[in-house]
């Protein structure tokens, strides 16, 4: 259930700071004709992110709860590029 919380802010920070590299024009994603998606959609990337998130066990322990906030840039490539933690709780969780 945590990581659910998780995966939505996930999918709206990546639409918000979708960004193109420095020799070529940034595009609001809005602007565009085609929104980015995930290679099999929405459901393909939350069974991914489902698998590759790991809550912390020291955050289990102590009953950790709440919303880790993430800013990143995604490249053409696909690749997540300058992962920032904007908004965190603990070391664990950030981390």
């Amino acid at each position: 259930m945590k990581k659910l919380i998780v995966l939505p802010v996930l999918v709206i920070m990546m639409m918000l700071t979708s960004m193109e590299s420095k020799a070529q024009k940034v595009f609001d994603f809005t602007a565009v004709d085609k929104v980015p998606d995930y290679p099999g959609g929405m459901k393909n990337f939350y069974q991914y992110l489902g698998k590759n998130i790991k809550f912390p066990e020291a955050a289990k322990k102590n009953k950790t709860q709440g919303k880790v906030f993430l800013s990143f840039i995604v490249e053409q490539t696909g690749e997540l590029t300058d992962v920032e933690v904007v908004r965190g709780l603990t070391e664990e969780t950030n981390a």
